[in-house]
């Protein structure tokens, strides 16, 4: 999919011990917390910013999957509890961790306890395909049907590709991390990237974009339709109120019956797209729609979910 220019926020931070004081942590955005170091002076310790880091994280994860869940307006207040935990051997820091969710049923609290692998299965079993609850909401929950790679435990191949698409693109996603579990699908549905390159500077980003959303709202694949809009607000265009061009119209309309029903795809519509474009152009134009409509089939075959950073582009 077309490479997109992320806003990001400056973050890090800096902290600054001056002679018989105490030190003072300070980020790029203009943040500040004073460390204490007394047992029982107020404020934030060493270990409590970790802990706060690890609580905020936990609070707002569960936000984006209630968001996700579309139980949003029910859960209410979120609070996450985290403290430390005695150290274990290749484990120097053991946390425990509790979530709290206040909705108009009460208050709810959920356990947890172990360090990052057991979080990251907890939040895998809140999107298990079950009947759960979930603020005082039942209902089945969506999951991708395969897992994605775990780069830890993933083979030297898996990991090379992995390091590969970084170098290339600098991101992950979610589809991109399940079709890692097998690199040489992974290189196959990457010739999108090698497609989109061959349709410039005939066809530009706009377009590339319409004609691929075109597909992926005729075929009801809410991750890569949510994926150009995005591409589409970023650039500063509003989804809902483009007016496309002569030529864009024509790719839309190429698109939308590609994705229905490629074998009835109307001869005047072909003899449109000829008449504007030689027929190395229209085979990778075809080429670019086949695979398109694969990464359509992927995202909906294996419900793939939606990337946290989607979240706020979505057609509501």
């Amino acid at each position: 999919m077309s490479e997109l220019k992320i806003r990001t926020r400056a973050t890090g931070a800096l902290a600054v011990l001056q002679p018989g004081g105490l030190p003072v942590v300070t980020t790029p955005t203009g943040g500040a917390v004073d460390i204490v170091t007394g047992a029982s002076a107020p404020g934030f310790n060493p270990l409590d910013l970790l802990h706060a880091s690890l609580a905020a994280c936990m609070v707002l994860s569960a936000r984006i999957a209630a968001t996700r869940l579309g139980v949003a307006a029910q859960l209410g207040e979120v609070r996450a509890e985290v403290g430390g935990g005695r150290a274990v051997p290749h484990r120097p820091l053991q946390h425990q961790a509790r979530y709290f969710r206040r909705s108009r049923h009460g208050d709810q609290a959920a356990h947890h306890r172990g360090c990052r692998g057991d979080l990251h299965r907890l939040q895998h079993a809140a999107r298990l395909p079950r009947t759960a609850h979930v603020a005082g909401v039942r209902g089945p929950f969506p999951m991708a049907m395969i897992p994605p790679i775990d780069y830890a435990t993933a083979s030297q191949e898996i990991r090379a590709e992995h390091d590969r698409e970084l170098s290339l693109r600098g991101r992950m996603t979610n589809m991109k991390r399940i079709l890692l579990n097998s690199p040489a699908a992974h290189r196959i549905y990457a010739e999108w990237f090698t497609l989109r390159d061959l349709l410039k500077p005939t066809l530009d980003d706009r377009a590339i974009w319409l004609l691929s959303m075109a597909i992926s709202e005729t075929m009801r694949a809410e991750v890569p339709v949510t994926f150009f809009r995005r591409a589409l607000m970023d650039g500063g265009l509003d989804p809902e109120a483009i007016e496309p061009t002569a030529d864009e119209t024509l790719l839309i309309a190429f698109g939308k019956a590609v994705a229905a029903d490629a074998n009835a795809i109307p001869d005047e519509l072909w003899a449109a797209l000829k008449a504007r474009y030689d027929d190395t152009l229209l085979v990778n134009l075809a080429a670019f729609a086949g695979i398109m409509v694969a990464t359509c089939v992927f995202t909906n075959a294996v419900r793939v979910d939606l990337d946290p950073e989607l979240e706020g582009y979505r057609k509501r």
